[in-house]
């Protein structure tokens, strides 16, 4: 557990030998201290009393979670100090959706024994020739992939009576992000910010 930043990337398993329920819990946090603590797998992977203990001892600096323990029903107190809160959409993009789309249709051929048909949607990119702006490395990143619009539609469900409802449907209607491999854009903000290159993120051919 000596590490500065902890992501949790698992199923949640309740039984068994490989129980990940609350696997993080009170006496994995007492073995460090932690700058960042994140969570897209299942909510009660963490323990939640537990780490928001560990928060407030400052044995953790920052959270963030995608998932709740809870969910739908998400702890308000917890999403108010997340330093980034989303609504379980860690998995939504575009080219998931299709990715997953043709698992299932190909393990339905097989098990019928038919000949999957050509897929009609391809994984495609996103050409995105953005405005001749200044963008300093966060402001790009959050104009590429707008989480901080999902934390911020998340914070107005907090102290709704509906919330439950709400996350749902939040959930379910977001617009699908691309992920960053199939994102293209100008090639001077590629030479400016090389960290995107590290992300999977390529060059225009040509200005749109």
């Amino acid at each position: 557990m000596a590490c500065d930043i902890l992501t949790l990337h698992v199923p949640l398993n309740k039984k068994g030998e490989f129980s990940t329920f609350h696997w993080l819990n009170d006496e994995k946090l007492a073995q460090g201290r932690f700058k960042l603590i994140i969570n897209t797998a299942r909510g009660g992977v963490i323990d939640e009393s537990a780490m928001m203990r560990a928060f407030a001892e400052e044995i953790i600096e920052d959270f963030i979670l995608d998932v709740w323990e809870g969910e739908p029903d998400f702890d308000a107190d917890v999403a108010r100090k997340a330093f980034l809160a989303t609504p379980h959409i860690a998995g939504y993009s575009e080219q998931s959706k299709i990715d997953a789309t043709k698992i299932v249709c190909d393990k339905m051929a097989d098990f019928f024994g038919i000949k999957p048909a050509i897929p009609k949607y391809q994984n495609v990119t996103k050409n995105m020739d953005l405005a001749h702006i200044s963008y300093d490395l966060i402001k790009l990143l959050n104009r590429l992939h707008p989480i901080k619009d999902f934390d911020a539609a998340l914070r107005d469900l907090i102290d709704r009576h509906d919330k439950k409802i709400l996350f749902r449907k939040l959930r379910n209607e977001w617009p699908y992000r691309y992920e960053y491999p199939y994102i293209k854009i100008r090639k001077p903000l590629l030479q400016e910010f090389p960290d995107l290159v590290k992300l999977g993120i390529s060059a225009l051919n040509s200005p749109l």
